[in-house]
C-alpha cells in the first residue's frame, strides 16, 4: 500500500490504481476471476506512455497470459494427464504477486507517466 501512496505523490495514479486492485484481488478472502478486472490498469501502467517497446511486450505477454485461462485447465481432467494442479490452478494468484512486485518496485525506479492533468 505504501507503494501506491508513493506512486500517487510521484503523480503517477494509474500505477497507483492498479497496485491497489492487485492488493484488493490478493487479500480478499473470496476472489473470482472476474474480479481480476483489475489487471486493465496493471496492464496500462506497465505500458505507460507506449514508447519502450519492452514494456509493451512484456504487458502482451501477461495479456496472453491470463487469456489463457490456466486455473480452469487445471481443474479439466482430460487435459491434466493425472498431474496435480498444483501451482497450475494457482496461477493468476501467483501472478498477481509477482505484478504487484513488479509495480511496488518499479515506482521507485522509473519515471512516473502523469496521464491526468
Amino acid at each position: 500500500m505504501r507503494a501506491a501512496i508513493e506512486a500517487a505523490k510521484a503523480g503517477d495514479e494509474l500505477r497507483g490504481v492498479a497496485i491497489i486492485g492487485l492488493v484488493s484481488v490478493l487479500i480478499s478472502p473470496i476472489s473470482w476471476i472476474h474480479h481480476l478486472v483489475c489487471i486493465v490498469p496493471v496492464l496500462a501502467a506497465i505500458v505507460a506512455d507506449g514508447r519502450n517497446v519492452r514494456r509493451v511486450l512484456g504487458a502482451c505477454t501477461v495479456a496472453v497470459f491470463f487469456a489463457a485461462r490456466l486455473p480452469y485447465i487445471a481443474h479439466d481432467p482430460p487435459h491434466m494427464h493425472g498431474a496435480s494442479p498444483g501451482a497450475l490452478a494457482d496461477s493468476y494468484g501467483l501472478a498477481c504477486i509477482a505484478l504487484l512486485a513488479y509495480l511496488a518496485r518499479s515506482t521507485r525506479q522509473q519515471g512516473s507517466v502523469r496521464f491526468f492533468v
